[in-house]
């Protein structure tokens, strides 16, 4: 099993590198399965077929993984993804296999593998820079898992660059901080510091993230994932002050947002792992 965005840098906190999969679980996937996941990026071309609104589910989802319940995004997907059918779902089928994606891959990466193909065929069939947002986040997220570090920096940076919302470019950032940070270390998680250039550019993304979320509808939790992220860079880099600082904000921002409890825990073991005032308190 392997746990992402809401667990990916606990492993970290232990190991002092990047993260690790659980034994249990040994993902298979090539490089060149991971790489194939984006070969139907749309190019401009025939009008699109006109798309139903969104359907609410979406944005329950969504709000659910940010919120660091991925079962709860499972729950509202689950049931009506299947039904999304004919051309004016094609958006929703494309979203809803994305962030069905990012919630399975909190828990069992390999999982996360058929729906970000799906996402990515579905959004090849329109020339919305959302929907290929969407897709490109969730080509990340199975890269990041199996630790294709070099694929999914390559797939978040494309969906933190897309004319998409804020708050989707803002996780994009965030992803792409964790990506950075395994790539810095390598894969398996070992604490040589191999690219110190990718700490630099963590923190890069996790400040960009912070920018995006300011006045968004989920600032609260993008917020307190992007100082969690620049906790663990200062960490890395031995800043005492900047780790406690981060790790403070990233603890209040989540609290207030009401996010789950083991999405508060990374950065509740960044203050323990710093000594920071009133850690474990």
């Amino acid at each position: 099993m392997n746990r992402l965005a809401t667990t990916c840098l606990l492993a970290l906190l232990a190991a002092g590198g990047a993260c690790k999969k659980d034994e249990v679980s040994t993902p298979t996937a090539t490089p060149e399965d991971v790489a194939s996941l984006g070969d139907g990026a749309a190019e401009a071309g025939p009008t699109d077929p006109p798309q139903d609104p969104d359907p609410p589910e979406l944005r329950a989802a969504f709000e659910a993984y940010l919120r660091g319940d991925p079962e709860a995004a499972v729950a509202a997907l689950d049931p009506v993804l299947g039904t999304w059918e004919g051309d004016g779902r094609i958006r929703a089928r494309a979203m809803g296999h994305a962030l069905l994606a990012l919630a399975r891959a909190e828990d069992v990466v390999e999982q996360a593998e058929p729906h970000a193909r799906a996402a990515s065929e579905e959004a090849a069939k329109l020339h919305d820079p959302e929907v290929t947002a969407h897709a490109r986040l969730a080509e990340g997220v199975f890269a990041l898992g199996v630790e294709h570090f070099d694929d999914a920096v390559a797939a978040l940076e494309a969906a933190a660059s897309a004319e998409a919302p804020a708050e989707l470019r803002a996780l994009a950032q965030i992803l792409l901080g964790q990506a950075r940070i395994g790539r810095a270390y390598g894969p398996g998680g070992g604490s040589k510091l191999l690219h110190p250039e990718d700490l630099d550019a963590a923190r890069a993304a996790y400040e960009a993230a912070l920018a995006l979320a300011d006045g968004t509808p989920t600032a609260a939790l993008l917020e307190g994932r992007a100082h969690e992220g620049l906790a663990a860079v200062a960490k890395y880099k031995g800043e005492h002050e900047a780790l406690c600082e981060h790790a403070a904000k990233a603890s209040e921002r989540l609290a207030a947002a009401e996010a789950t409890e083991r999405l508060r825990e990374g950065p509740r073991l960044l203050a323990e792992a710093g000594r920071c005032e009133g850690a474990g308190g």
